[in-house]
């Protein structure tokens, strides 16, 4: 859980910082990035609290866990090439 405490403040330090449309255009693609991740971890930490059993295939087929690889991917890309291009894959 401390992960996500610092990843929540370092996408607020990333909204503040965003000057440019591009710039706004892809703190909101990490907002929606960390939406998508902080969703399904929260249904598996309740899991782990509650010492139920967590199938360890059960992401497999979960198409959010899949849509997350890909949309990570498309934000790597524009860090190293700059511009801001939205192929759709964080949304």
């Amino acid at each position: 859980m401390p992960y996500r405490g610092q990843a929540a403040a370092n996408l607020r330090k990333a909204k503040l910082a965003a000057t440019t449309q591009g710039d706004k255009s892809g703190a909101q693609l990490l907002a929606k990035e960390y939406d998508k991740i902080d969703n399904p971890t929260g249904k598996y930490l309740e899991k782990r609290v509650k010492l139920e059993f967590i199938d360890p295939h059960s992401m497999d087929d979960d198409l959010l866990n899949q849509k997350i690889p890909r949309c990570a991917r498309s934000l790597a890309a524009m860090a190293t090439s700059n511009p801001f291009l939205d192929d759709g894959s964080c949304h």
